[in-house]
C-alpha cells in the first residue's frame, strides 16, 4: 500500500514539474522520489533545486535539507570508477 502511495506522489510531482521549473516543485518532486529509494533522479531534481533557490530567505530551512539529504544519498549510492589497462583501451 505504501508503495502505491509513493508512486501516487511521484506521478502528481512528474505533472507539476512538467509544467513548472519553481525550486519548490523541483524539492517536492525530489522528496517523493528519494522516498521511493529513487537516489539519482532524486538528487538530479535536489541539484535543480539548489541552484534556483540562492539567497530565498522563504528556501533557506528546504536548502539545508537538501545538501543533507544529496549528502546521505551519495553515501547509499556510492560510486564506481572504471580503470582500464592500457588507458585507451
Amino acid at each position: 500500500m505504501a508503495s502505491h502511495r509513493r508512486a501516487a506522489a511521484i506521478d502528481c510531482w512528474r505533472t507539476a514539474r512538467a509544467h513548472s521549473d519553481s525550486p519548490r516543485v523541483m524539492y517536492g518532486f525530489a522528496r517523493a522520489l528519494r522516498a521511493a529509494g529513487r537516489y539519482r533522479e532524486a538528487s538530479r531534481e535536489l541539484r535543480g533545486a539548489l541552484e534556483g533557490m540562492p539567497g530565498d530567505p522563504a528556501m533557506a530551512e528546504q536548502a539545508v535539507e537538501a545538501r543533507r539529504a544529496l549528502r546521505d544519498m551519495a553515501d547509499a549510492m556510492g560510486r564506481l570508477e572504471l580503470v582500464t589497462t592500457p588507458p585507451d583501451a
